[in-house]
């Protein structure tokens, strides 16, 4: 049986870093003061984890996995449903709008 290698999907440069960088950042913030929700597959902590781990590369130019990123803005997602236990929905589809156009995914 042949094994083919793992690859990584990740997009570099197609879109504006910088403003990903800002969104990722601000949810990073919001994220480090809010409890874990009820309602999410992932607790504040492992999403803490990915958006760190997503922003150190954004600032090192290095590529990130657009997939990762868009599970946690995806709708009723590990953002969605933290932001809506923790009085920060609104903000949320805000950034989630944001996150959409930057990756040219808005409709």
């Amino acid at each position: 049986m042949t094994h083919l290698p793992k690859v990584e999907i990740c997009m570099r440069s197609v879109f504006d870093e910088s403003a990903l960088l800002k969104v990722l950042q601000r949810c990073r913030d919001i994220v480090a003061q809010s409890e874990d929700s009820d309602w999410s597959c992932m607790d504040a902590k492992d999403i803490l984890e990915r958006l760190d781990h997503s922003i150190r590369r954004l600032e090192q130019s290095l590529t990130v996995k657009i997939d990762e990123l868009r599970f946690l803005f995806v709708v009723t997602g590990p953002l969605q449903e933290t932001s809506m236990s923790n009085g920060w929905a609104d903000e949320f589809l805000v950034l989630a709008e944001r996150f959409d156009e930057i990756i040219g995914e808005s409709s």
